[in-house]
């Protein structure tokens, strides 16, 4: 319905130009006659006829480069016009194809997709729609399975989203929408998702390796096991979330210190640091380490000390402990 109401808008419009441009077109010839007979009247017998051709010729130049203007105007119109019905059927077809249900439509999903980051790089006018129909998508996948190893196994579309997700460009728009989405054991490494909204999202052992997540929304999210080796967190909102042996960098690396996670200005109010290795993070303070919740497995940066209030670790079998929880 919307698609038709924007024809029968540019149908209307296109006519009124059309309109203008016959107006136009008879005062230009209306003047070319009588103006030049008038700016001639005080001239007499031959140099009458001759200024009064003169002004003729000067005005059809004048005409002729005035059509010249408009013809380029009007094309350029006709050119925007009909890029924007292209974008609506690119959008319509890649929409389509993201809705194709079922296992063997796979393929089918993932040509919707690579469709629609194509269209976002090209329109900055849809960007944000396309952000919100990918975040759509992947917020009603189901969480992944696990394989025999017991490693999440996630749906190649879903997870293709995700990552179309942070490569999009860097604009003033949102990177996601995915509250309370599954992304278990998702592969979401060296990508851009800066203010990305993961309110109660499921990251449970997700790869989000030198990703930005600069203020980003993170209240309650289920972080466990989760590699934040290099992660960007300037200034986001991890309160409540769970960091339980959350993977921050790798001892054995030659250059670890620069693959620490950066929690620069993070909130980290009852965050869940439990068995976290957090030597090496970036920005870490005691005012954020004294509000967040850990125990005597969590290993903080030099000179900050674990709080007091912090309890032991759970013994094997305790409700509390990481493998009840999951």
């Amino acid at each position: 319905m919307q698609w038709t109401h924007d024809a029968a808008v540019t149908r209307r419009r296109t006519a009124v130009v059309v309109a203008i441009a016959a107006v136009v077109v008879g005062l230009g010839a209306l003047t070319l006659w009588l103006l030049p007979t008038w700016l001639s009247r005080s001239y007499h017998g031959d140099a009458r006829g001759k200024a009064v051709g003169d002004a003729r010729t000067a005005s059809v130049a004048f005409l002729v480069a005035s059509g010249a203007v408009i013809t380029v105007l009007f094309t350029a119109r006709t050119y925007r016009l009909t890029r924007e019905g292209q974008v609506t059927d690119r959008y319509g077809k890649a929409v389509g194809q993201l809705g194709e249900d079922g296992p063997s439509k796979s393929m089918v999903r993932l040509g919707g997709i690579y469709a629609l980051e194509r269209l976002a790089s090209d329109s900055i006018r849809d960007q944000p729609t396309i952000v919100q129909v990918l975040s759509a998508f992947i917020r009603q996948q189901q969480p992944p399975d696990r394989d025999v190893q017991g490693v999440y196994q996630p749906k190649q579309d879903a997870l293709i989203a995700a990552q179309v997700l942070g490569r999009l460009p860097e604009r003033n728009t949102s990177r996601g929408l995915l509250s309370h989405a599954h992304l278990q054991g998702f592969y979401l490494h060296r990508l851009n998702l800066r203010g990305v909204d993961l309110f109660h999202a499921h990251l449970g052992e997700a790869d989000l390796g030198f990703t930005r997540l600069d203020d980003a929304v993170l209240r309650d999210a289920d972080m466990r096991g989760c590699n934040l080796i290099g992660t960007s967190l300037r200034g986001a909102d991890l309160t409540r979330a769970n960091l339980e042996n959350a993977i921050t960098y790798l001892p054995e690396a030659v250059e670890a210190r620069k693959q620490g996670t950066c929690l620069q200005g993070a909130l980290l109010h009852d965050a869940r640091l439990h068995g976290a290795n957090l030597r090496l993070a970036k920005g870490l303070t005691q005012e954020q380490v004294n509000a967040a919740d850990g125990d005597d497995r969590t290993v903080l940066p030099d000179g900050v000390r674990p709080p007091q209030a912090w309890r032991q670790a759970p013994l094997p079998g305790d409700p509390d402990s990481g493998e009840a929880a999951r």
